[in-house]
């Protein structure tokens, strides 16, 4: 069985965890068609089609094609010279432009949505009647989670189509380790994220402000850039906090993941962006708990999935820094409950976002679409 990958950049570093489900294991093979790559020495993969490789002539031919006719001719001899099975869409605005390639290699199509492709895109008009041509034509979409599915349910996606398919890790990558605060240690916060407004990272400030007034030892690590840095940086200065963050800037995935393992507490305080734009199912919460971290964060999209509330970490209201505030300090001060509350995201983690059970469950799904071969069981 062979399966067609499309995504327009492969890979960027917020859809790192697909490349945990990318091997070519159990029968199957991908195929990665892209626009752009990037970070191929971290993510390298095989039988890899990018315009951006092509000479400079062919890419311009593949554009006047794709302008015209709606595929990319690269990526349609690929999938015919491959024998492709089905084509797999890993973003719901994608999903839309690929249904010309989809009907021109007559495959089943699965499209997964991520986040701002089952939110922001769902308020906007135009994207709404074409996600209606794209709920029609394709045959499987996936989302994160129960909240994402209802939204794409309401936005006329038919129920029978939908399936929950979770971010997945190589649990064995993140190694579990028992918190604990050791004499005159400052407990150390972590947050990572880029800098924009659904991120929450204001509020994470303000939360810090209350740790500080109530004379608490504790390090706020920030790792992230974006758009509103300068903004941050104001921040940090009015409310005093330049002794007790540690703003990093942008920090690579293998780096952040040695950040968690000298962290007590990670926070992602996210928040639904005014212009609708929201999370999926963070990565970094997922690692976290992964790796017996406390986490803090929003009843938001379907972070609730990840993070189960008094159990393995904290949820509270978005936009509430008062809340945030105190369980961050509730943690701090009793970092005795630190253990008991990392087993059992290591344990929601290795059951719900494992990397082979969701990728079991992913073949399922493509065995499920694709037609039987004459003579076949």
């Amino acid at each position: 069985m062979i399966c067609a990958h499309y995504l327009s950049k492969y890979l960027a570093t917020t859809l790192n965890w697909l490349y945990n489900v990318l091997p070519s294991t159990g029968g199957y093979e991908p195929v990665m068609f892209a626009r752009t790559t990037s970070n191929l020495r971290d993510f390298p993969l095989k039988n890899l089609y990018a315009l951006s490789d092509l000479a400079p002539h062919r890419r311009l031919y593949n554009l006047a094609v794709y302008k015209t006719l709606g595929y990319f001719p690269l990526f349609y001899n690929a999938g015919r010279d491959r024998d492709v099975d089905l084509l797999h869409v890993h973003l719901g605005y994608d999903g839309y432009r690929m249904l010309p390639l989809k009907r021109k290699l007559r495959v089943p199509m699965v499209t997964g949505f991520f986040g701002i492709d089952a939110s922001k895109y769902l308020r906007m008009p135009e994207w709404r009647e074409r996600y209606r041509r794209l709920f029609d034509e394709g045959e499987c979409f996936l989302a994160l989670g129960p909240r994402m599915r209802d939204a794409l349910v309401n936005a006329g996606c038919p129920a029978a189509k939908l399936r929950i398919f979770h971010v997945a890790i190589v649990v064995e990558d993140f190694p579990f380790r028992a918190r604990v605060l050791g004499d005159r240690e400052r407990a150390t916060i972590l947050m990572g994220a880029t800098f924009r407004e659904k991120k929450g990272v204001a509020y994470a400030l303000d939360a810090m402000a209350s740790l500080r007034k109530r004379g608490l030892p504790f390090k706020f690590v920030l790792a992230g850039d974006g758009p509103l840095r300068p903004q941050i940086e104001r921040q940090i200065s009015d409310l005093d906090l330049r002794r007790h963050v540690e703003l990093l800037g942008y920090v690579d995935p293998l780096a952040f993941r040695g950040l968690m393992e000298r962290s007590h507490i990670v926070i992602l305080p996210s928040v639904t962006a005014s212009d609708g734009d929201t999370e999926g199912t963070p990565l970094v919460l997922v690692e976290a708990l992964a790796m017996g971290i406390p986490v803090v964060s929003t009843l938001h999209a379907d972070i609730p999935e990840i993070v189960k509330d008094g159990v393995s970490g904290y949820l509270v209201p978005e936009r509430d820094s008062g809340a945030l505030a105190e369980r961050l300090i509730h943690l701090v001060e009793h970092p005795e409950s630190w253990e008991a509350i990392g087993r059992a995201g290591r344990e929601h983690v290795a059951e719900q976002f494992n990397a082979t059970k969701q990728f079991d469950k992913l073949l399922k799904i493509y065995s499920g679409l694709i037609p039987k071969q004459d003579g076949a069981a």
